[in-house]
C-alpha cells in the first residue's frame, strides 16, 4: 500500500484496517502510507497478521486505531514484523490499548 490512508471501515471482531486477516500472505506499506481511525471488537485494530509478514517503509505509519482485546495497532500471531517500532518516536503509536502485541504459541 502507497499513498494517503486507510481507515474508518465497519467493526468485525479482528483485523480491521488492512484485511480481516493476513494469513500467510504479505503486506508493505511504502512511502507516507497510513492505517489509522480503525477498530476491531477483539484483535488487531489496524491489522491482524497471522503468520504473515508486515513490513513498514520510509514514514509509514499505523496509529489511531483500537482493538477490544490487544493489539489496538498490530497483532501478531505467529508472523514477521519487519520496520514496526512501537511507541513514541516510533511509525506504531497512540493505539488502544496498546500498539503492538506480538504471541505464538
Amino acid at each position: 500500500m502507497q499513498g494517503p490512508h486507510l481507515g474508518q471501515r465497519p467493526v468485525p471482531p479482528r483485523g480491521q484496517g488492512v484485511a480481516e486477516q493476513i494469513h500467510h500472505r504479505a503486506v508493505t506499506l511504502n512511502g507516507s502510507a497510513t492505517i489509522t481511525g480503525n477498530t476491531a471488537g477483539r484483535r488487531g485494530g489496524g491489522i491482524f497478521n497471522w503468520v504473515g509478514t508486515v513490513t513498514l517503509n520510509g514514514s509509514a505509519t499505523i496509529t489511531g486505531n483500537t482493538a477490544g482485546r490487544g493489539g489496538g495497532g498490530i497483532f501478531n500471531l505467529c508472523g514477521t514484523l519487519h520496520g514496526a517500532v512501537a511507541g513514541a518516536g516510533g511509525n506504531v503509536f497512540n493505539n488502544k490499548p496498546d500498539d503492538i502485541v506480538s504471541v505464538c504459541a
